[in-house]
């Protein structure tokens, strides 16, 4: 990015830089978060049933005259004791070894990077065109710095 980068500005308009951030930002915000859902959806969508109910439709569920439960507790409350009743809770968290070293994993990992690597190249040209962004809003904000800072 720092050599290419003066050129890229120059060659790009900036709504195009912005398309590759709106699309990730959608895939890994929105769809990446409500797909496991639709892996058990017996568990998964009751939950996003009731935020759509409570948040949007304030379908709340009332205690008493004017006092009602926060909207976020009868969604945590059903997916804890439906996650406890269909036995999905093992493996939430794995234990780690203090003190593991990781350095070697580094260079062993290249060999497994073929299937990923359609992945991870969009994903590290959308992250450059996202620090060219964030260079673009600060020269228009009026704290213009060069983009081999970046």
């Amino acid at each position: 990015l720092g050599f290419f980068g003066e050129l890229l500005l120059k060659a790009f308009p900036v709504a195009a830089m912005l398309v590759p951030l709106a699309g990730i930002g959608f895939t890994w915000l929105a769809l990446n978060q409500i797909a496991p859902n639709f892996e058990t959806p017996a568990i998964g969508l009751i939950p996003v049933y009731l935020i759509f109910t409570q948040y949007y439709g304030l379908g709340r569920f009332y205690i008493c005259k004017g006092w009602y439960l926060p909207e976020a507790l009868p969604v945590a409350l059903f997916g804890i004791i439906a996650g406890w009743a269909y036995g999905l809770q093992s493996g939430v968290v794995a234990p780690v070894s203090p003190g593991a070293w990781a350095g070697g994993a580094f260079y062993q990992g290249f060999s497994d990077i073929g299937p990923y690597i359609g992945t991870v190249l969009p994903f590290s040209i959308a992250a450059s065109f996202t620090d060219m962004m964030c260079l673009v809003s600060a020269q228009k904000a009026g704290d213009p710095y060069p983009i081999r800072e970046t």
